[in-house]
């Protein structure tokens, strides 16, 4: 008896020995010449001694090229670093925030503030600036500096 198996690969078969029909589990006794057999399928090669599944196949032809995508969009323009000093007052943790020019876009922002203080927030202000808030357990007053990085606003993003 002859088993042909078009959807398994002839090699996963062999190595198998059981294959699963209809639910029912049937044990291939199809030795390695019945393997090879030539197809009755038209177009087919019959080359069943070539499996992808183990990897011992050449690889075929290269195909044509597919056709050219649509042009992707711009990348980043008219970037720009926009910042400010302020004081902040001694106990005060007024929040400060930059603003890009019109047109544009903030993108990232930051801080700059004395070696051994940290903001209590740092983000963006909406979709044109940064803001930054000052921690209020100091006594004194100091400078800090806020950044915004802008970049010109891309149509329909």
């Amino acid at each position: 008896m002859t088993f042909r198996i078009r959807s398994v690969p002839a090699c996963s078969v062999l190595a198998a020995g059981v294959l699963l029909l209809g639910g029912a589990a049937a044990v291939a006794a199809q030795s390695a010449a019945a393997a090879r057999t030539p197809s009755t399928v038209p177009g087919d090669t019959g080359s069943s001694s070539c499996c992808d599944h183990c990897k011992k196949c050449p690889p075929g032809p290269t195909g044509p090229p597919g056709p050219t995508g649509p042009p992707g969009q711009d990348g980043v323009s008219g970037l720009e670093v926009v910042q400010e000093e302020f004081t902040n007052p001694p106990s005060s943790s007024t929040p400060r925030t930059v603003t890009c020019s019109p047109g544009k876009e903030v993108v990232s922002g930051g801080y700059a503030f004395p070696d051994t203080i940290a903001p209590n927030v740092s983000r963006p202000a909406g979709t044109n600036g940064w803001q930054v808030a000052p921690p209020s357990n100091y006594g004194f007053s100091f400078n800090f500096t806020v950044y915004a990085i802008c970049a010109n606003a891309a149509p329909g993003v």
